[in-house]
């Protein structure tokens, strides 16, 4: 067993790096004792034959997997109440355990190459040089599904296509488009992954726009010691959105981060606190309001909450918080 794993992994380094003479030597003699294993080398290499020589370096943004409540309705219906508090708790509550900054594959390869399918191999392919080379990994699962679009692993390799071009590039068009076809081909990957059913509704939401707030959220989020004052300006530029909602999430993350320990309530109140814009402290509070009811079910604590975006919030975020008012009523009524 251990000698087959070995052997796996020097014929994976083999498709993207030279191996020493030593190792080369062990590789080849297994592959003439295992036709098959060399079978299954050669077609994977036919992918790379394509791969571009060189590729720009990665300079983007990693986004978290976030949101893991998600209804996976049709596009354009931007439907992020009430699921949105379960997510951004969820998501708070995940960061302590690990950095947001990384976002996470639709699939985790085995490392079995003598077993794999030929999507399966471009997967774990892309899993080793991703980071090094954006333009190559892009490559490879495009040839891959033109190649084998019915590979049972077809609709993994789109979705991680698709987040491949939404975190690593930013290329906001081409990650609509990729989703998009995700969506209509492959629907069972498709609901297996809310996280990324989330950033499709992140690009419908903003692609009348041609993405500016997801740029605009970008920027803020790489704005060093400015970052806060950035974040608050998006989520007071663009109440009661996905966008606003992420921008929030952002900053609840850091409050945990500096703080160990910290309570998802807790942080939201700390960064409620330190905001200065009305509008952004309005859709805070709301995101108060949605955690102490949908995760705590403190309806006292929410309707607090609720009650004060309803009196001092912007128009959208204050018929979102009459909805949430309505909600608990009905919630409490049918108990009674």
């Amino acid at each position: 067993m251990w000698k087959r794993r070995r052997m796996e992994g020097l014929m994976a380094a083999s498709l993207y790096e030279p191996l020493n003479a030593e190792e080369q030597a062990e590789l080849e003699a297994y592959l003439v004792a295992n036709p098959a294993a060399a079978e299954e080398l050669a077609a994977l290499k036919t992918f790379t034959d394509d791969i571009p020589s060189s590729g720009p370096v990665f300079g983007g943004d990693l986004w978290p997997a976030l949101q893991a409540q998600i209804d996976t309705a049709p596009p354009r219906a931007l439907w992020w109440r009430p699921w949105m508090a379960m997510a951004f708790s969820a998501a708070l509550l995940a960061v302590v355990a690990a950095p947001w900054f990384y976002n996470k594959p639709a699939v985790a390869p085995p490392a079995a190459v003598h077993s794999a399918s030929p999507v399966e191999q471009a997967l774990a392919q892309v899993e080793a040089q991703a980071s090094k080379d954006f333009t190559g990994a892009v490559a490879v699962l495009g040839k891959a599904l033109q190649t084998y679009p019915n590979d049972p692993l077809a609709g993994e390799a789109q979705l991680r296509l698709a987040g491949l071009e939404f975190a690593h590039g930013q290329r906001y068009a081409q990650a609509y488009e990729a989703y998009e076809r995700a969506r209509r081909n492959y629907p069972e990957a498709w609901a297996q992954h809310p996280e990324q059913v989330h950033q499709f509704n992140l690009l419908d939401e903003t692609r009348d726009a041609n993405f500016e707030p997801l740029r605009q959220l970008n920027a803020a989020v790489e704005g060093g010691d400015r970052a806060f004052e950035r974040l608050e300006q998006v989520i007071a530029r663009y109440p009661g959105s996905l966008v606003a909602m992420r921008a929030v999430d952002t900053l609840c993350r850091d409050a945990v981060r500096n703080t160990p320990g910290m309570t998802t309530l807790a942080a939201i109140e700390q960064v409620r606190d330190c905001c200065s814009d009305p509008v952004a402290v309005a859709q805070v509070t709301m995101a108060l309001g949605d955690v102490s009811w949908h995760e705590m079910r403190d309806a006292t604590k929410a309707r607090a909450a609720y009650g004060a975006v309803k009196a001092n919030g912007p128009v959208a975020l204050a018929q979102l918080a009459e909805e949430s008012l309505s909600e608990i009523d009905a919630a409490q009524s049918s108990i009674q």
